[in-house]
């Protein structure tokens, strides 16, 4: 893990989002990139759909403007003190825009982007819009994290016998030997039905086998998201490995149920990886 990008919009700054960023980071050997985004589609919102939508007031877009700023502008200034304080090589990236299209621009020169639950809620797209949509477009693995900064003590790894699942366990795997090596490990296979064999199982399991130390499997059907939570709940501080939300090939763990469970919970971190 060479450089992660830490997403932050104007509305707060998340001390959550950036010592996970640290957490993952080895120290010496990491570039942090903070990437704050003036989150300009409201402008293009108003526009578009008129006074019905937004009253269109230069005036109004002006001092938002500005108020955003000043909000990003604090943000930033905490971003650098926190890191010169840890000894962290850092950079700030400061994008105007789209946030969705600004990340997902930025995430083609990145290893990882991590982002707090909460970051970007308040632009008019929505909650799980704006989540879903970085989950499906970025061109590199995203790290939603809770606001409540916990160190990751276990690894549950998400696996339905389809590609997305296997992509991304194997991203996670190369991205975090370390965590791989290290911590509790829990292989979570999800069925529609009991009596369901699901592909590639015992080829996993081989992989898992030189990768990662003594390995923990679970058997479960039924609902992905319940099934998940579940697991997790009997874990200690686990971060989980999903399989992809894709346009296209998109594993059942991101199933829109299921991903609307998930999200929702808010309450631990999500490794989520797709082609």
């Amino acid at each position: 893990m060479k450089k992660i990008l830490v997403a932050f919009d104007s509305s707060a700054f998340s001390e959550s989002a950036l010592e996970y960023a640290f957490h993952f980071a080895p120290k010496e050997e990491s570039l942090v990139v903070g990437v704050f985004v003036e989150d300009l589609s409201y402008v293009g919102y108003a526009t578009l759909f008129g006074d019905d939508y937004f009253t269109f007031n230069p005036t109004l877009i002006e001092k938002m403007e500005e108020e955003a700023e000043g909000k990003i502008g604090e943000s930033i200034k905490r971003f650098e003190e926190i890191c010169s304080q840890r000894g962290i090589n850092y950079k700030v990236h400061l994008d105007k825009g789209v946030p969705v299209n600004e990340l997902v621009r930025e995430s083609l020169f990145a290893d990882i982007i991590v982002i707090g639950y909460r970051a970007f809620f308040s632009n008019v797209t929505g909650e799980a819009s704006f989540l879903k949509d970085i989950l499906s477009d970025s061109q590199c693995p995203v790290i939603p994290v809770p606001e409540n900064f916990k160190p990751v003590q276990s690894v549950l790894l998400t696996f339905d016998g389809r590609t997305p699942s296997i992509y991304s366990i194997r991203q996670f795997t190369q991205s975090f030997p370390r965590l791989a090596k290290e911590l509790p490990v829990t292989m979570l296979s999800i069925s529609k039905t009991k009596e369901e064999t699901l592909e590639y199982e015992e080829l996993m399991k081989e992989y898992l086998s030189i990768h990662y130390g003594p390995v923990t499997y679970e058997l479960l059907a039924g609902q992905p998201d319940e099934a998940i939570l579940a697991v997790a709940g009997k874990m200690e501080s686990p971060i989980i490995v999903m399989g992809a939300f894709g346009r296209s090939g998109i594993s059942r763990f991101f199933s829109k149920s299921a991903a609307s469970g998930l999200l929702k919970e808010q309450s631990l971190p999500i490794f989520v990886s797709h082609k």
